[in-house]
């Protein structure tokens, strides 16, 4: 009985070992037979080549920001929206067409969207809008920070379920140089339920208010600008308002 034992045993690894090699194969020859092109940029000039295409980066090889994009075409014109990381429209398209990035377990990087630890400049707050939108739409996920420091503005997350999540030493600080006074609620970042409308009169309460829910932050620190705050002396800190569930681990 034991022999028989040790006998099944080896066939089960002989198989499970099989497997795994042929499945290595099988990633190794798609990673082959994918074109690879440089940057971001390359892939907006570029229109159908092969069903999937590789990025090495977003501005430079090897900056995070790159990925493997499938190239999806045949809808009405103006169907895509370059968002400038998760869908990128060829230079030219009617908008039919465009290559879409491959996401995992709705987890999106920054440099995704050419947000990079150490940058300033004010295209950041364009581009964090259209990360924030992605999430949004499609139901929340995780926002992953790499170690450095993020120079943004108003940080807004309006939507639920979401996950901001830093590296080892991760840090946003506003970025004053650029922006001076925030154009929202003052803080650097606001977890905050959207308003639905006006009553007509902006010195009045909100007519609506949408709560949300399940926002998790954690392993961020958050740096005091001594400059941000002689525009407004708000825009260092955490605005938490109509959320529910919201959890802060490890943030200073």
């Amino acid at each position: 009985a034991m022999m028989l034992d040790k006998t099944k045993i080896i066939k089960t690894c002989l198989i499970a070992s099989v497997f795994l090699f042929a499945w290595a194969n099988r990633l190794a020859a798609e990673n082959i037979n994918v074109p690879a092109i440089k940057t971001i940029r390359e892939l907006r000039e570029t229109k159908y080549i092969s069903s999937t295409m590789k990025v090495l980066g977003y501005y430079r090889p090897n900056d995070k920001g790159g990925g493997r994009f499938q190239w999806q075409s045949g809808r009405p014109e103006r169907f895509f929206v370059d968002n400038g990381g998760t869908v990128i429209v060829p230079t030219g398209s009617n908008g039919s067409q465009a290559w879409v990035r491959e996401v995992s377990d709705k987890v999106y990087r920054p440099e995704m969207f050419g947000i990079m630890p150490s940058m300033k400049d004010k295209s950041l707050d364009s581009k964090m809008r259209s990360l924030h939108k992605v999430l949004a739409d499609v139901g929340g996920g995780t926002i992953l920070f790499d170690d450095g420091t993020y120079f943004l503005r108003d940080f807004i997350v309006d939507y639920s379920d979401v996950n901001i999540l830093g590296s080892t030493h991760t840090v946003i600080q506003n970025d004053s140089s650029n922006w001076g006074v925030s154009t929202h609620l003052g803080s650097l970042v606001g977890v905050l339920g959207p308003p639905t409308g006006l009553t007509g009169n902006t010195n009045k309460p909100f007519a609506e208010t949408k709560y949300i829910s399940n926002i998790v932050i954690k392993n961020i620190t958050f740096v005091w600008d001594d400059k941000g705050t002689r525009g407004d002396p708000l825009m260092n800190g955490i605005t938490i308002s109509n959320a529910t569930n919201v959890r802060l681990h490890n943030v200073s």
